[in-house]
């Protein structure tokens, strides 16, 4: 089956272009290429609208992503003079090398201060290397074969692994790259793809190269494919995804990059070089102009521009991410859930204006109508997903809860008796001056919150003539009664019912909080609370995008 086309960011000219960072010379030739090319302007024109979105995306630096998983394609590490041998094997009280030909080590100069031993494990790289073969063998990785006779289940699943383990030391170095800073993701897409089937001759290749490292490697590798095994088969294809990515990287670095890299000594020296390197070509990624900016400045000023860039940076790949999963939608203008559904996007219009706004701080509300009138100004796809995530975000902020029937709940420090505010000053809580100018004053059930935290922290009881919200069924308004009766009731266990019963006996919000996350679990709408539509589908659509493939 033929996938769809999807954006790729590599025109670099183009997106430096549109963000305003090449220089005079470099704009002039990029609007000249505009001019004289229909299809480059579409693509800007495109890219333009996705960047639309960058002031709507969650705040986040997450791992650098790979457009592409294929390994089909990879280059072959090219082949270099190996340095001359020396004898300079491993005592048994250092770690073993995680790369080595048998009785061989292979001495490069220093790659910092203090002089390095180096990890002779590049030499055998070279060596497996050799016409592409290494390369070859990473394009197939955690592949089923039938193996001969001789070979233990265990033995040929190491054997197709270890393409993987070229460049690894332990199970707790590739944990240590299962991090954002390295190469860990925040979109866990582990499935693997169909996979080919190892032939004899390359799985025989495969022990040949085994056997090539000395003994002490060799048992490392066992330990660390007989510890990825002991994983459940989630987190050992997690862990599996994180080794590949790895393998790509090393793959794409320049010679010299990888080489510093490979010579690392052992693992906490690697994970070190590993991170230098990806700062160093993250700095020689960026336009000339950026660059030149960064370079200029100094100290705390520096700092911060290195900063904001990184923080653009990780939401232009959130943006791409999004773009990749919408790009059929974007480019035709249809509307996201829940929006394309006018009866739907009413309700959901209608719980904004009752439910949500009037509980916004004033810069969130000034937010909020910003893009409401983008919305009206450009309705296309991508105004509809940033209003949509606007929401989310805002509801996020600021939980609901069901209401109380009697509309009798505390809202202001006047609605509080005055021996409970001088026990919460006295213990050192928030006198009552605070709690009047208090920012949730006004405000249910922000203000109640607030005073229930602060009587916890401060272990002050709450007056039983102190209504902070409804705790049980017949307290709230009759639409969630009716929900929690004819709605909820007849889908819970009977532990589930039994433990929402005992928490009627307790203190707001605690009943309140578990019909949410009762709802929330069967994905009900709770009437006045939820927001309209699945719970489920407001999660899979803006909570969990653009991390989501």
């Amino acid at each position: 089956m033929s996938t769809p086309a999807t954006p790729e960011p590599e025109d670099e000219d183009l997106v430096a272009y549109l963000d305003g960072e090449l220089g005079d010379a470099e704009s002039h030739a990029v609007e000249s290429k505009l001019a004289a090319d229909e299809e480059a302007r579409r693509k800007a024109e495109r890219l333009q609208k996705t960047f639309d979105l960058l002031d709507y995306l969650p705040k986040t630096e997450p791992s650098p992503h790979f457009a592409s998983r294929t390994l089909t394609q990879i280059n072959p590490l090219a082949a270099a003079p190996a340095p001359p041998a020396a004898d300079a094997r491993p005592s048994s009280s250092q770690p073993a090398p995680v790369f080595a030909p048998s009785g061989q080590s292979q001495p490069f100069p220093p790659a910092r201060s203090g002089g390095w031993k180096v990890a002779p494990w590049f030499a055998a790289l070279l060596i497996s290397a050799a016409g592409g073969y290494f390369f070859h063998l990473l394009a197939k990785p955690h592949l089923e074969a039938l193996a001969p006779a001789r070979r233990t289940s265990e033995q040929v699943r190491l054997l197709e692994r270890l393409p993987l383990f070229l460049g690894a030391d332990d199970l707790d170095f590739v944990k240590q790259l299962d991090h954002p800073d390295f190469f860990g993701e925040t979109d866990h897409d582990d499935g693997r793809a169909s996979a080919e089937t190892w032939t004899s001759a390359e799985l025989v290749q495969l022990e040949n190269l085994f056997k090539d490292f000395p003994p002490a490697r060799q048992q490392q590798l066992r330990k660390l494919d007989e510890e990825l095994a002991q994983q459940d088969s989630v987190g050992q294809a997690h862990l599996l995804a994180v080794l590949e990515r790895y393998a790509i990287w090393l793959d794409r670095l320049p010679d010299n990059y990888r080489r510093e890299v490979l010579i690392a000594p052992a693992a906490v020296e690697r994970l070190d070089v590993i991170r230098v390197v990806k700062a160093r070509l993250w700095r020689e990624s960026l336009p000339a102009a950026v660059r030149d900016r960064i370079q200029q400045a100094e100290g705390p000023a520096r700092e911060q521009l290195i900063a904001d860039r990184k923080q653009q940076d990780s939401k232009r790949k959130l943006l791409w991410d999004l773009a990749k999963q919408e790009w059929a939608s974007i480019r035709a203008d249809r509307r996201p859930w829940p929006f394309e559904n006018e009866a739907l996007t009413k309700q959901v219009e209608e719980y904004v204006d009752k439910t949500l706004k009037p509980r916004l701080t004033n810069p969130e509300r000034a937010d909020l109508e910003q893009i409401r009138k983008e919305v009206a100004a450009s309705p296309d796809w991508i105004k509809w997903y940033a209003y949509g995530n606007v929401i989310t975000r805002m509801i996020d902020l600021h939980p609901m809860y069901p209401e109380a029937a009697s509309g009798k709940v505390v809202k202001t420090a006047s609605d509080l008796p005055k021996p409970f505010l001088m026990q919460l000053a006295k213990n050192g809580g928030l006198a009552r001056r605070q709690l009047v100018n208090h920012p949730a004053s006004g405000k249910w059930p922000d203000f109640a919150e607030a005073v229930w935290k602060e009587a916890n922290e401060l272990k002050v009881p709450i007056p039983s003539s102190v209504t902070l919200g409804p705790n049980k069924p017949a307290e709230y308004v009759p639409a969630v009664r009716e929900f929690l009766e004819n709605d909820l009731s007849r889908r819970l266990t009977k532990p589930e019912r039994d433990e929402l019963s005992k928490l009627e006996s307790g203190a707001w919000p605690d009943h309140s909080r578990k019909v949410l996350d009762l709802a929330k679990k069967y994905d009900l709408t709770v009437p006045g609370v939820s927001l309209p539509g699945e719970a489920a589908k407001w999660d899979q659509v803006y909570r969990n995008r653009p991390a989501r493939r």
